[in-house]
């Protein structure tokens, strides 16, 4: 679990730096006429443009990454970690994906759904589990993320951390 919450929070970062840098690009079109608005006016829909692309930023990383993370952990389930799993409790004699195939009729069939393909179960399995899994992750994640960039809740914590420290 924790690794998987280590590749998903890795991938997240690098699209969300991505993404921010293109949807900043997309909404920050210099074709508004700012002569007839005021100061205020003009921060305001800057701000308006902020929240818009860490918005699309935010949604758009979490879904990549959610994708991405899921088959890349299923894959490495699949093909890793359930050879050593089965070794490490000695239902395996050897490392080897070919005898977990060849026993999986016989042994395996309960742990993935009961289905007749190991790599059909393995896959559905730890996908359902994934999807699920960051799902239910991205909840708080979201929520905290919102709080950021409505109140800037964490930048003034850290703001009043850094002027009390001195």
């Amino acid at each position: 679990m924790l690794l998987s919450n280590f590749f998903f929070i890795g991938i997240y970062i690098l699209f969300y730096h991505l993404f921010i840098k293109f949807f900043k690009s997309k909404f920050n079109s210099n074709n508004l006429n700012l002569e007839n608005l005021t100061k205020s006016e003009i921060a305001e829909l800057n701000l308006k443009r902020l929240h818009k692309n860490e918005f699309y930023s935010f949604f758009s990383a979490a879904i990549i990454s959610i994708i991405i993370s899921t088959f890349l952990l299923s894959t490495l389930n699949t093909f890793l970690f359930n050879v050593l799993y089965f070794k490490l409790f000695r239902t395996l004699d050897t490392f080897t994906l070919s005898e977990l195939v060849s026993k999986y009729d016989v042994s395996f069939k309960a742990f993935f759904l009961g289905m007749n393909n190991y790599y059909g179960g393995s896959y559905t399995l730890y996908i359902i589990f994934n999807l699920i899994n960051y799902s239910i992750n991205l909840v708080p994640i979201a929520i905290l993320f919102s709080l950021e960039v409505k109140i800037k809740l964490f930048s003034r914590v850290r703001k009043q951390k850094e002027k009390n420290r001195y």
